[in-house]
């Protein structure tokens, strides 16, 4: 089966808190993170994350952070805002998992969930190690599409490999071959523009 998209749970994701009105909800998700270069392809640094104000309330933030024990962390913030917002979370234990919740600070009716209930609600979803093209471009002295990154999900932040079939513009497939540690965005390394975008995964654990 072709796979040109598929919806992550539970990573990345908005997930409002509170008991307003479904479209005053504050919300927030992360916008960027990489791999820093100190931790040899392991653990994540959170950059930029993004804030939604409806009633234009300052806003609190819980970010959990999935540890490659399997343990989990959250991070505090508050924004006055709604837009973009700096993170600055960077450890070479983190594995790229990771949930947002937000809530306006004046309700005090609404409660984060402990770091014992976010580990639970993750270990509870789906285990099975995903990928998806996460970025493509096309420009007029390119024949078909450019590949250039994917999105890595490892549910339990461990290492995966991954054998990526690409379709050709010719019709023809080949097959690239990467690895990767747990959750976030694999420069795929792809010189041509030859493809149609059109691909195949298999993902799998490293043991």
């Amino acid at each position: 089966m072709i796979h040109s998209f598929f919806m992550l749970l539970w990573v990345g994701l908005c997930f409002p808190v509170g008991v307003l009105a479904q479209s005053d909800k504050p919300g927030f998700k992360i916008i960027t993170w990489t791999k820093p270069p100190e931790c040899q392809g392991r653990g994540s640094n959170f950059e930029l994350g993004y804030v939604l104000s409806p009633l234009g309330k300052e806003v609190e933030i819980a970010l959990y952070l999935q540890l490659e024990d399997g343990s989990w962390v959250a991070k505090r913030y508050i924004s006055k805002s709604f837009g973009y917002f700096k993170i600055d979370a960077r450890s070479c234990q983190y594995t790229g998992n990771h949930y947002g919740f937000a809530k306006y600070t004046d309700d005090k009716e609404s409660r984060f969930p402990t770091e014992e209930a976010v580990r639970q609600q993750h270990e509870a979803s789906d285990p099975t190690p995903q990928f998806r093209i996460y970025e493509q471009t096309e420009s007029p002295d390119c024949k078909g599409v450019r590949l250039e990154t994917g999105y890595v999900y490892s549910p339990k932040g461990t290492k995966v490999a991954i054998v990526l079939s690409l379709e050709r513009l010719d019709g023809s497939w080949i097959k690239k071959h990467y690895t990767f540690f747990g959750t976030g965005i694999i420069d795929l390394a792809l010189q041509d523009c030859y493809f149609t975008g059109n691909f195949k995964a298999e993902v799998s654990y490293v043991e």
